[in-house]
């Protein structure tokens, strides 16, 4: 996954001149009151400067960056604050079971070993803050994330005026977004590209907005596009310029990366693939096994099936409701076999000649 294939076309509007675009802006969204223990600090959860906050929280830091069970641990302890109670089919808030949490949260190998959450959403559309992600849809590449910020002085009056109305302490403001994976392209909710649409009223109601939609450009979302300093910003980590780092740190990330070599990039690559061929092979040797268990079930039912009409001196036809049974255990049988063949396929392409 290159972040190299967005597209760097540029609109004359980009984030920072977009009056009243974005949701809380615009509409007003305050996010429902957190009491102060469990606000959030805006900043890269994985950064040096926070390694011993999460050391004690229990959440590992190998050399190699955080594991998959450290992540997952850090999702289901601060990613669920915003998750809505109820999800259209497709949707899920399950992030053990994200196949991107790796790809995007653990470190990159790409220089200076940034996330890629935050090379995409911090640097490259320089959108300032910590990234939570909402829910996922596996079969859209999406995932509806939002950004908490306590620092952007745009929102700072906003944030002000929610806590003196609620009466909490401290101060940050939420941004919902909708990011496809795939392409990584980023959308929002504007009012005014968005004409006919109620405004939402609630970051509840723009997430079921988001959510209930067949794509971002059905509701209509806006696309956003990239930052162009953020986007030079990038371009100069992928060509491994450590003068890059001061800016990052002023500008988008609000702490210091490290320097990296090539060397140290490699080992993240590598953990990343093999976390993948794990989990394709387990999941083709599942399929192998519904598939035995299922047809070894189906010929033992026929089976005890005939013996009974035998002894009962039934007559041996099958009945329509045996038909539309064993229909539906054939097609269920079917659609695994083309499933099973699918990721036989994509092992054979990445893993040969190793066998599995």
């Amino acid at each position: 996954m290159l972040l190299r294939s967005v597209s760097t076309r540029l609109l004359p509007l980009c984030r920072r001149n977009l009056p009243l675009a974005f949701p809380r802006r615009a509409f007003g969204l305050t996010p429902t009151p957190v009491p102060v223990f469990q606000r959030f600090t805006p900043r890269r959860p994985y950064s040096d400067t926070t390694a011993r906050r999460l050391e004690e929280e229990g959440l590992p830091l190998p050399k190699s960056g955080p594991t998959k069970a450290a992540l997952v641990g850090y999702a289901e302890a601060q990613w669920m604050d915003l998750a809505p109670r109820y999800l259209p089919a497709g949707w899920s808030t399950a992030w053990k079971d994200w196949d991107y949490l790796l790809t995007l949260f653990a470190y990159s190998p790409y220089f200076l070993r940034l996330p890629q959450i935050e090379m995409l959403v911090n640097v490259q559309y320089a959108i300032a803050g910590e990234v939570k992600p909402i829910a996922y849809n596996s079969d859209k590449d999406a995932v509806i994330f939002a950004v908490y910020s306590t620092e952007d002085p745009e929102y700072q009056s906003d944030a002000e005026q929610s806590d003196s109305e609620e009466g909490g302490g401290g101060s940050f403001s939420v941004e919902i977004f909708y990011l496809n994976y795939r392409t990584f392209s980023i959308y929002s909710f504007d009012a005014e590209h968005a004409p006919n649409v109620p405004p939402p009223q609630s970051i509840e109601e723009l997430v079921d907005l988001m959510t209930g939609a067949e794509s971002p450009e059905s509701v209509p979302l806006y696309k956003l596009d990239p930052d162009p300093e953020g986007q030079a910003a990038l371009d100069r980590i992928l060509a491994r310029d450590a003068s890059v780092i001061p800016e990052l740190q002023e500008k988008y990330l609000a702490y210091e990366p490290r320097p990296t070599t090539e060397a140290e990039e490699i080992p993240e690559q590598n953990e990343v693939e093999r976390e993948r061929k794990a989990r394709l092979a387990e999941a083709i040797e599942n399929t192998r096994r519904y598939i035995r268990e299922a047809e070894d079930e189906f010929l033992a039912e026929q089976e005890e099936t005939r013996k009974m009409k035998e002894q009962e001196g039934m007559e041996m036809a099958e009945t329509q409701d045996e038909q539309q049974a064993y229909a539906e255990i054939r097609t269920a049988l079917d659609d695994a076999k083309t499933k099973l063949r699918e990721m036989e396929q994509v092992w054979n392409s990445r893993y040969a000649p190793d066998r599995i």
